[in-house]
């Protein structure tokens, strides 16, 4: 007979068993959290610049892949230099999971990773350095999205003008001019060589559209001829479609924004495919998956538009 069985109401064996219990509980939650971080995946995560937006989407990212991923990141500030020291292996030799934020990080990784996978994010426009082994999230908001807000959500609106750089814009604004014809709206379209064009090419593209959509464009992401465009339109009443929360703060009707939170989840979410063995090549280029309407009351009282009910329930309101 041993001790427990001969003296089962004893105190001190009864501690002694549950002390026995729950070391073995500890040990055996230990070893499974030593486990899960000895499987867990390697992810450098190599940031263009300590930028709002950026850190936003990096709250994303981390949220998302923070359990299953061993996470380090990796600041450029803006330095195309750094980009082969951020795109070195481990310290043990192995070549992490490559996650990019912005242009800049983005750009290093088409010359510094080699074959390795790469998940780029809060990049306008991938077409200048996207590779076989590139995939991720591009900021850019699919024009349809802008024309279809055109034709069901703001009143009196079928003629859209748009000024472009010639040299720039043509393939692109073909697309365009065939998602309007499908929604039964009209381009007008104004093209220019140079920011000194674009005061006439307004005045005249004015007289024949009910609304201004700034696409982006090198020669109008000039502050000068923001400025004038956003003065011009407001003194003469006419709707203009910004590019972002800053024009719409600055006189713009509206603009649709990224969600920089959620483009980081997303992120994740491919990341977290190629991690389970999915190829680049399988997944390719996303756009954003959530997408903010911004609007300007005063705007809208100044050129007349006015706003459906399912826009303004659905809408973010800037000042």
């Amino acid at each position: 007979m041993n001790r427990a069985q001969k003296y089962p109401d004893n105190p001190s064996v009864n501690i002694g068993r549950k002390l026995i219990k729950c070391f073995a509980l500890i040990v055996l939650l230990f070893l499974a959290t030593l486990s899960s971080s000895l499987l867990a995946a390697d992810v450098r995560v190599i940031m263009s610049r300590d930028l709002p937006p950026y850190r936003e989407a990096y709250k994303g990212i981390e949220k998302t892949l923070g359990r299953i991923a061993n996470i380090s990141v990796y600041q450029m500030h803006g330095d195309l230099r750094k980009g082969r020291e951020a795109f070195s292996p481990l310290p043990g030799g192995q070549r992490p999971l490559f996650i990019v934020i912005g242009t800049e990080a983005a750009e290093a990784a088409a010359t510094f990773s080699g074959k390795d996978p790469v998940v780029f994010t809060m990049v306008l426009d991938p077409s200048g350095f996207i590779a076989e082994n590139l995939t991720g999230v591009t900021l850019e908001i699919p024009d349809r999205k802008h024309l279809e807000i055109f034709q069901k959500e703001l009143s009196g609106i079928n003629r859209v003008g748009i000024i472009y750089t010639a040299e720039d814009k043509t393939t692109s604004l073909r697309g365009i001019r065939i998602a309007a014809a499908v929604l039964g709206l009209e381009v007008v379209s104004a093209p220019v060589n140079s920011i000194n064009e674009v005061p006439q090419a307004l005045r005249e593209i004015s007289r024949s559209t009910d609304i201004i959509w700034l696409i982006p464009d090198a020669i109008l992401s000039d502050p000068g001829t923001r400025n004038h465009i956003l003065q011009f339109t407001t003194v003469n009443r006419l709707p203009v479609w910004g590019i972002s929360e800053h024009y719409v703060k600055r006189g713009a009707l509206g603009a649709l924004a990224s969600d920089y939170y959620d483009i980081g989840v997303q992120t994740a979410e491919i990341a977290r495919r190629l991690i389970a063995g999915a190829s680049p090549n399988e997944i390719g280029v996303e756009t954003p998956g959530k997408i903010v309407v911004l609007l300007n009351r005063n705007a809208a009282e100044i050129s007349g538009v006015q706003f459906s009910d399912d826009i303004l329930r659905e809408a973010e309101f800037v000042q």
